[in-house]
């Protein structure tokens, strides 16, 4: 499947998703969910296929596709545990937005931001005790802050980005599948 033919692929199966919710003729929050996800599938298209060819052969096969669409069910359904391996590698080449096999401070910041603005970043990620245990209180850090602490903490060989492995730690702090399903209710509300 070609990127052209998967986008088109994403729209159909978003129509029919549709049109099943709507068949009664009632418009309720399920279709309005289906719809929002369209548009934000419209958006990620691109990346989304980048990310779903793991051979990066520049096509996608039907086991790659089929995966990826269990696994976009799952998410979307609040049905994925956060500590699966493929949800992880998965994270890894959404966060790696070049693609050069590491995650860059700018890369990972991108992503503790959504974290953060969609409350999905682990509870108190950006307050710091000051201090030896903290006796002269707290300092909430900023995103630019709490990425280089996070980066600091997953990167063993120190060399300032992340493989997949150092990344594989910082994944589940990271609650991408979380992260991309408040994205989608949030877009679905505006």
């Amino acid at each position: 499947m070609t990127p052209f033919e998967f986008r088109c692929a994403l729209h159909k199966m978003i129509d029919i998703t549709w049109t099943w919710y709507s068949q009664d003729g009632s418009w309720d929050a399920r279709a309005a969910q289906a719809l929002a996800v369209r548009k934000l599938l419209g958006r990620v298209a691109d990346g989304a296929f980048k990310v779903i060819d793991e051979d990066d052969d520049g096509s996608i096969g039907v086991a790659e596709f089929t995966g990826a669409v269990l696994l976009v069910l799952a998410v979307a359904n609040g049905k994925a545990a956060g500590d699966a391996p493929i949800l992880q590698r998965l994270a890894f080449r959404i966060v790696d937005a070049d693609g050069d096999g590491v995650v860059s401070e700018r890369e990972l910041q991108r992503w503790v931001e959504l974290a953060l603005e969609h409350g999905t970043a682990p509870a108190n990620a950006q307050f710091e005790p000051r201090g030896p245990w903290g006796i002269f209180g707290t300092r909430v850090l900023t995103p630019a802050r709490l990425t280089r602490k996070w980066l600091r903490a997953a990167d063993l060989d120190q060399d300032g980005a992340l493989s997949q492995e150092e990344f594989a730690s910082l994944a589940t702090s990271l609650q991408m599948h979380e992260l991309i399903h408040g994205m989608a209710r949030r877009f679905a509300i505006s």
